[in-house]
């Protein structure tokens, strides 16, 4: 139905008077007088001006947590950058540069520093908020190209691990002090650089630990490497002395003896070196008896008249008789042992063609015989782990501690632990020592029931009665099951420690890995070091 005139002029005159309402509000709700923009907002002068850091560092927040443009620009790891070469002062030096630029055109400078200040940090928190790990990167990178040059060069010339912690604490606490100041709010900086410099002192003094402590795990994981190939390539004692006779069988079938100067001059020489400690029967049985079995051999071979000479396998067992008086007896008597062991060896290994009588190739035939002897050696070695090893299943404390007690005599006893090289000895050490994990499985193990002659209620009711706490009714069955999961894990990483062991003394000529050299930082060291001056600024802010 058409609408009569003076309705149609009734809807015109509300229509202009909604109109003219809209504009009244608009024009009451627009910000009167000259505007700054802050994060694609615009905000009168007078109202920014009167704003504290507390209500601009707000402002700024609400413009990263929205996700608001930033005067039409995106953040971008270049912000983040910046922050770390300038050490969190990044957004003052934009705002001093925009400020110099605006007061040069006329413009009010503490208007444009501010505004530059709250847009970079704006951009800045946009950055770590959507992409953390390439913020948190680009910053270090920052950080270390000012803080190599400002003070991070001498951190690396201490020669010790303290000697870097002092100075490196030293320059952490410098530049995280620098750095907090900055990352701060400009009523904060002394605060913020409080906070830095305590930050980055710590992270400084404990860099270098923290690099030699993982520079040794990796170590010690490239160790164990070599470790596990030689016990899946190690072969047993009754093996290895199998393969040793084989060699001494060689060198007898070769008709090789030993000519009578050569070995008067091995007597004299065996003479000559356990003199000083004047051998006695009563306190040095065992040694006086090898002794006494060389002397019947240096008579007969020396008798006027004789053909009798020694070949290469008597030698061999003249060094086992002492050998054996070495390992099984203590003190002097061990040690005139060890001596008259030494002097076999060495004359062995200086024996030229002239010292050998008979035979085709004395050279070949003496070789056979170090090597037997060497392989012999290693065969006794085996033997000493193998029976540590069965005597660890026995043990009344359980197949675990049994071990490392076992292992721990070896190492204890001096006799025993100067057969072993260096590598080897490692190797022992670890089965006593224990690595991180099995230490932590056995403390866990803890509080499960033992199995064996190790069997224990005590544990496995205080892990009931942790399970109950933690878990409730299920966790008394679910504490103890823990605990003897762990005892279980424990055992076996236990167990496989003594077959590397085992491994380690069977393989000849076993591979070790360098030790840390603490005199050198590694990059860990210095990655963690660098880590302080923007970890000081985050805490700090």
């Amino acid at each position: 139905m058409a609408m009569t005139a003076q309705q149609q002029a009734e809807a015109q005159a509300r229509a202009t008077a909604e109109a003219q309402a809209r504009a009244l509000a608009a024009q009451q709700a627009a910000p009167q007088g000259p505007t700054i923009s802050v994060g694609g907002r615009q905000i009168p002068v007078a109202e920014y001006r009167a704003m504290s850091d507390a209500e601009r560092q707000g402002l700024r927040d609400q413009i990263t947590e929205t996700g608001a443009p930033h005067a039409g620009i995106d953040s971008s790891t270049l912000d983040t950058f910046a922050q770390g070469t300038t050490f969190g002062w990044g957004d003052e030096l934009r705002g001093l540069t925009q400020g110099a630029i605006a007061a040069a055109q006329g413009a009010d400078f503490g208007d444009t520093y501010r505004r530059t200040v709250d847009e970079s940090r704006a951009l800045v928190d946009q950055e770590r908020r959507i992409n953390p790990v390439g913020a948190i990167g680009t910053e270090m990178a920052g950080a270390l190209v000012t803080g190599a040059g400002a003070g991070g060069q001498l951190a690396n010339m201490g020669r010790s691990l303290g000697q870097r912690a002092l100075i490196g604490g030293s320059v952490g606490a410098a530049q995280g002090a620098a750095y907090g100041a900055g990352a701060a709010q400009e009523d904060e900086r002394l605060l913020g650089a409080g906070t830095g410099a305590a930050v980055g002192g710590a992270v400084g003094t404990l860099a270098p630990f923290v690099g030699n402590w993982l520079q040794n795990r990796v170590r010690a994981a490239q160790q164990g490497q070599v470790l596990n190939q030689a016990a899946a390539n190690a072969p047993a004692a009754s093996e290895m002395r199998s393969a040793a006779s084989a060699m001494f069988d060689q060198a007898h079938g070769a008709g090789i003896h030993v000519q009578q100067p050569a070995f008067g001059r091995l007597f004299t020489s065996i003479q000559n070196s356990v003199s000083r400690f004047r051998p006695n029967a009563n306190l040095d049985p065992r040694s006086t008896g090898a002794l006494q079995v060389i002397q019947q051999v240096f008579d007969d071979v020396m008798a006027p008249g004789s053909n009798v000479a020694p070949d290469l396998q008597d030698l061999h067992m003249l060094r086992q008789a002492a050998q054996r008086a070495a390992v099984s007896s203590e003190g002097r008597d061990s040690v005139i042992a060890n001596t008259i062991v030494r002097q076999i060896d060495d004359f062995v290994n200086g024996l030229t063609p002239a010292d050998i009588g008979g035979g085709m190739d004395p050279t070949q035939a003496a070789q056979a015989l170090q090597d037997g002897i060497s392989t012999w050696a290693r065969a006794n070695k085996v033997g000493l782990i193998e029976e540590a090893i069965y005597r660890a299943q026995n043990a009344a404390s359980g197949f675990e501690n049994g071990l490392r007690v076992e292992f721990r005599k070896i190492l204890n006893n001096r006799n025993l632990r100067t057969q072993f090289t260096g590598p080897e000895l490692e190797a022992i050490a670890n089965v006593v020592q224990g690595t991180t994990g099995a230490n932590l499985a056995k403390l866990i193990g803890r509080f499960g029931f033992g199995s064996g002659q190790a069997s224990t209620g005590i544990g496995g009711a205080a892990g009931m009665a942790l399970g109950d706490m933690a878990f409730g009714p299920v966790g008394m069955v679910l504490g103890p099951t823990i605990g003897a999961a762990g005892r279980s894990a424990s055992e076996r990483m236990t167990a496989n420690a003594a077959q590397r062991a085992l491994g380690a003394v069977a393989t000849p000529n076993l591979v070790q890995v360098p030790p840390v050299n603490q005199a050198i930082p590694s990059m860990t060291e210095r990655l963690v070091r660098i880590a302080g001056a923007p970890l000081s600024g985050q805490v700090a802010r």
